[in-house]
């Protein structure tokens, strides 16, 4: 279980839960053993985008405060975050249609993604998602088709901002380029 935008307290007490119930392990960052990503504020983390991708369950602390409630684990999905974005769900169920063997294919078929260091987000945090949703990161932006965070205008490649990596991951759907023009 990873916590995202939650304070203290509601870490502390995941933690707590995690110690009595069993089950799962807390951790501070997603991994491909992650299985719940708890949001405090619903707000749009990277952590929050990571579990998305991987198929995660993605659910309000007040399944842990539930949880706390029944002196159990509770059934997620009534808390599961499908306001935040349809995807939470499609993704993780298509996962467990997969029965683990499961990866994103979200960044499969737009190329090469360049990722510049201009990005206000962390750039390898960025290159995580795109692999994590099966796409190829490239490490120079003239084998590019996509070039993230800066103008290079003597390439053929779509230059976006890196909002085009975030929203695209949220919706689990890719956004169109045109919508993200750097200034």
């Amino acid at each position: 279980i990873v916590c995202t935008s939650c304070h203290k307290d509601d870490i502390n007490l995941v933690k707590q839960l995690v110690k009595m119930y069993g089950t799962y392990s807390f951790s501070t960052c997603v991994s491909s053993s992650t299985s719940h990503v708890v949001s405090g504020e619903g707000k749009r983390t990277l952590n929050l985008l990571k579990g998305l991708l991987q198929g995660c369950w993605i659910v309000t602390k007040e399944w842990v405060l539930s949880s706390l409630e029944e002196s159990k684990w509770v059934d997620e999905e009534p808390y599961e975050m499908v306001d935040f974005s349809p995807a939470v769900r499609n993704v993780r169920q298509e996962k467990g249609a997969f029965q683990g063997a499961f990866k994103s294919e979200l960044f499969k078929d737009v190329g090469t993604v360049y990722i510049s260091s201009n990005c206000r987000a962390p750039r390898e945090e960025l290159k995580q998602l795109i692999t994590s949703g099966g796409g190829a990161v490239a490490n120079v932006t003239r084998v590019a088709s996509v070039v993230v965070g800066e103008v290079r205008p003597e390439t053929t490649a779509d230059c976006v901002t890196e909002k085009w990596i975030l929203d695209s991951v949220q919706f689990h759907v890719i956004m169109p380029f045109s919508d993200y023009p750097l200034e």
